[in-house]
């Protein structure tokens, strides 16, 4: 069996996962109210007005430093960081994130916009939904696709 092969088994073994939890993997909607592009362009409003917004897009990385979790969200107007803390969210929340979640899925998440002490202008997130399971990973950097 190649590592493809046996990467893809892992995924299909938590896509059946999310299954038994009663995760529906493959929604038919999302509710996204903002682009990557137009919370990063009404991030002043957003962050003064403290209104909780739903952005949507493919998972690019995801950086664990114990009750927090990091994240990159593209979607087809760019680039969007997250923060997901353990204390914000459900068990099974905090579960699905750190087990389940790979680079690739497609999310849905929910929270409020503020700006880090690095001054990245991010997404404290509330409430998430899987809206694809990815089963293959992305290609590599440096070799693109084959």
């Amino acid at each position: 069996m190649t590592e493809l092969d046996e990467l893809r088994e892992a995924r299909v073994g938590k896509l059946e996962a999310l299954r038994d939890m009663g995760v529906d993997p493959y929604p038919a909607e999302s509710h996204r109210t903002h682009m990557a592009s137009e919370a990063k362009a009404n991030f002043g409003k957003l962050v003064k007005s403290k209104t909780a917004i739903i952005v949507a897009g493919r998972l690019m990385s995801k950086r664990e430093h114990g009750g927090l979790v990091f994240a990159e969200l593209r979607d087809a107007s760019g680039d969007l960081q997250l923060l997901f803390k353990r204390d914000n969210l459900t068990a099974q929340d905090w579960q699905t994130l750190k087990e389940l979640l790979d680079i690739g899925d497609f999310v849905e998440a929910r929270g409020v916009m503020f700006l880090t002490k690095k001054r990245e202008q991010t997404v404290g997130v509330k409430r998430f939904a899987v809206l694809a399971k990815s089963l293959r990973p992305l290609p590599e950097k440096w070799h693109g696709l084959q």
